[in-house]
């Protein structure tokens, strides 16, 4: 699309350097548009196989336009492919069998319980035998039950017999939180998990008996970023147990 906006601004302006520099704020401008429309929006409320087909629309639709400005003439081809990409946009049928076809393909030998996007990333939820697994943007989040990294929680809750409040950062649901409430001197658990997501799903997808902190009324759970609670909060705390992955970006 770059070097056919060029040419056809090229035409207008008749100066070439200067049309290529008008194609760059435009360029600029329609990044910035799609980041926060995406962000904000696309994101949000439509599945990644939506995402796709709106963004092939709207090329399509563009390089339709630009080939009309430049030729004087309609594309049949294009304007075909843009009234395919559009129509899939409104067609379920369409988006759920190439999502359910790819995830599958993805998670071969599994089976994939739930596969959805929130803001802070793609969920997908699968089990093998009697197993459930947890994967934010396909790394690794838990595993329930998984009893040794749950009862590794002890380490840290015997440190302090008399503690009253504790806070739990991350991967309480693959036990650490059942552990955690068998301490009956702690009257308050304060657990932080970005993604509220992440706790719907497990929820609706964990065994009644993986989840009994839900109704425990010393259990708090808060949906923030971990860092900026401890930034904001005035809370003192007795214990502090930090179940966090490994780093596997540069940030």
């Amino acid at each position: 699309l770059f070097p056919l906006a060029c040419r056809r601004e090229n035409n207008l302006l008749n100066e070439s350097a200067r049309s290529i520099g008008y194609t760059y704020m435009l360029e600029a401008l329609g990044a910035g548009s799609a980041g926060i429309l995406g962000n904000f929006i696309l994101i949000r409320f439509l599945s990644t196989w939506h995402i796709v087909f709106v963004i092939g629309a709207v090329l399509a639709l563009n390089c339709l336009l630009i080939y009309f400005l430049l030729f004087n003439q309609f594309n049949i081809i294009l304007a075909v492919i843009m009234s395919c990409l559009t129509l899939s946009i409104f067609s379920p049928g369409i988006i759920n069998i190439l999502n359910d076809a790819t995830v599958k393909l993805h998670w071969k030998g599994y089976h994939v319980l739930s596969n959805r996007s929130s803001v802070y990333g793609l969920i997908t939820v699968l089990k093998k035998e009697n197993n459930v697994s947890f994967y934010n943007n396909g790394s690794y989040a838990f595993t329930y039950p998984d009893k040794l990294s749950a009862e590794d929680i002890h380490l840290t809750a015997l440190q302090n017999i008399n503690a009253k409040r504790a806070l739990v950062i991350g991967g309480g649901l693959n036990g650490s939180l059942n552990e955690i409430i068998k301490y009956k001197n702690i009257s308050e658990i304060v657990y932080v998990e970005l993604d509220p997501l992440i706790i719907e799903l497990a929820i609706k997808l964990l065994p009644k008996d993986a989840i009994p902190f839900i109704y425990d009324k010393r259990v708090s759970i808060i949906n923030t970023d971990a860092r900026a609670f401890i930034k904001a909060t005035p809370d003192k705390f007795d214990l502090a147990i930090m179940n966090l992955p490994e780093p596997f970006t540069s940030s």
